[in-house]
């Protein structure tokens, strides 16, 4: 009876540590990439309005709450530094540095001004920012 008792916690055992895995490390990792292409989405979708500096209030709030969720996501992940070398994800100065990007971006995008030539080459630069620093294409210029 005893070998069939601890067959039977051993296969339990097994069985827990397997979802406390998937539960906390594998689905937070899986979640913060398909945040990235969200992310990716976003930019392909409203690029004309972004780089014009013209874009709709939607928009802009749109970029917003990506910005946070991207910051909440990586927030999820217990172990982040030493997973995201592991699963090839940005770390966690880039996230934090692209994040700001984001909101930068979304303070421009809607200036009000006729002359938005300054606002159009910071909006690039950050645009490139994030590139960099998520490893995603934001643009279709490559």
């Amino acid at each position: 009876m005893s070998t069939v008792f601890e067959t039977v916690v051993a296969g339990v055992s097994v069985y827990v540590l397997g979802q406390i895995v998937i539960k906390f490390i594998i689905e937070p990792i899986l979640e913060f990439r398909s945040l990235l292409g969200k992310v990716t989405q976003f930019f392909l979708r409203h690029q004309c309005e972004i780089l014009s500096a013209d874009g709709s209030v939607s928009t802009q709030n749109e970029l917003f709450v990506l910005a946070s969720e991207l910051l909440q996501k990586r927030q999820s992940i217990i172990w982040y530094s030493s997973l995201s070398f592991l699963y090839g994800l940005p770390s966690s100065d880039k996230v934090l540095n692209v994040a700001k990007s984001m909101n930068q971006i979304g303070n421009r995008v809607r200036t009000g001004k006729e002359d938005r030539a300054d606002e159009q080459v910071i909006i690039y630069d950050e645009m490139q920012r994030i590139e960099g620093g998520l490893g995603i294409n934001v643009s279709y210029n490559k």
